[in-house]
């Protein structure tokens, strides 16, 4: 283990020994009529995690439009949330917090300065940043899940059944359990119309007319999501044999060493998309036909913004993640991931009317 691990462990550990003497009330209610500021605390580093988040912020808009709703997410990310009617203010955060004491304890008094009257674990109290920040934020009241890992931060807890939900539902269930009912399940990232001009404008430098939008392949993931080298390069040559339209791949930082392998062997005509700041990725996916992707930030990136999706999962537990708009596709691929399949899914995809591939 690197010493950042190490340090960062060893400050978690100290952090929730001093918090968990705070006295707190099992169970617990809120009153919805009093409550005038929120915070919502999704502090995990990674993409998709903040996405899944969306859906309950449009709930909470809608059942306190009078209120203000403050994000704190991932510096990363949380940018994604700007122009997004559900949310006032943005509060961004990240690793290095935990090492530096004297911007952590800024951030701590200026969260107590606002006053808030309900402060929500995005995480439902399984993340620990996140259930530190609700627990220290001087919030009237501090709800997450019941049974949650870090559930002493917090003095209201509700039942949540976790069988079978998809993670969206998880915390929308967290919110109904208060009295707030759930307007949509759907992911949601706002993109300006100057942001899609100015993606049209890269789409057509790559060659990519809004008359005949590209198939985008995302290379990266995680882990055992990963597809081998020579599977992608298989489904590249399918799409672009199978499609008259442009293929584009989609890589991070962390593909690059992928990327090099698989540049000599790629079919003429596929390009690789610029590398492009969170926002402008945001409206340069949105105009993508469908995104071909494992289960990783861009997927959800592309549910929030209106991509039809098709989604490769290597195991059906994956399904707590997949994509639920009424044109995506999942396909669970196991560890030997089969072109045709993924292929007969693009095509589904394709086939119906544009009008038609809208998210639910």
């Amino acid at each position: 283990m690197d010493l950042g691990k190490r340090a960062e462990r060893s400050v978690k550990r100290a952090l929730f020994g001093l918090l968990l003497g705070r006295s707190r009330e099992d169970g617990g209610t809120v009153d919805l009529a009093h409550v005038r500021r929120v915070l919502v605390v999704r502090a995990n580093f990674r993409m998709g995690n903040l996405l899944l988040v969306t859906p309950a912020l449009a709930a909470l808009r809608r059942a306190l439009p009078q209120a203000r709703i403050d994000v704190i997410a991932s510096r990363a990310y949380v940018d994604l949330l700007a122009h997004s009617p559900d949310v006032d203010g943005r509060i961004g955060v990240d690793r290095r917090m935990l090492m530096a004491p004297w911007s952590l304890l800024r951030l701590v008094r200026d969260l107590r300065r606002q006053r808030y009257d309900l402060a929500l674990d995005g995480g439902r109290g399984s993340s620990f940043l996140g259930a530190f920040l609700v627990g220290v934020s001087g919030s009237a009241r501090r709800v997450a899940a019941a049974g949650s890992r870090y559930e002493a931060l917090f003095d209201v807890l509700v039942p949540v059944d976790k069988a079978s939900k998809h993670k969206v539902d998880l915390l929308l269930a967290v919110l109904e359990s208060l009295g707030i009912e759930s307007p949509t399940r759907a992911l949601s990232v706002t993109v300006t119309v100057d942001e899609r001009d100015e993606a049209r404008a890269r789409w057509r430098a790559l060659g990519v007319t809004p008359e005949k939008p590209a198939i985008a392949v995302n290379i990266g993931a995680r882990g055992s999501k990963r597809w081998p080298v020579d599977r992608v390069l298989d489904l590249v040559r399918g799409l672009q044999a199978e499609h008259d339209r442009p293929v584009v791949l989609l890589a991070g930082p962390e593909d690059e060493e992928r990327l090099r392998e698989m540049r000599p062997h790629l079919p003429d005509g596929v390009v690789v998309a610029p590398r492009l700041a969170i926002r402008a990725f945001a409206a340069f996916l949105s105009q993508a036909a469908v995104l071909v992707t494992q289960d990783t930030g861009p997927m959800h990136l592309a549910a929030a913004v209106g991509v039809p999706i098709v989604a490769l999962l290597v195991a059906p537990r994956s399904a707590v993640f997949m994509p639920r708009g009424l044109s995506d596709r999942a396909v669970f691929t196991g560890r030997a991931p089969r072109v045709p399949v993924v292929l007969d899914a693009v095509r589904s995809v394709l086939e119906q009317p544009r009008a038609e591939q809208r998210p639910a």
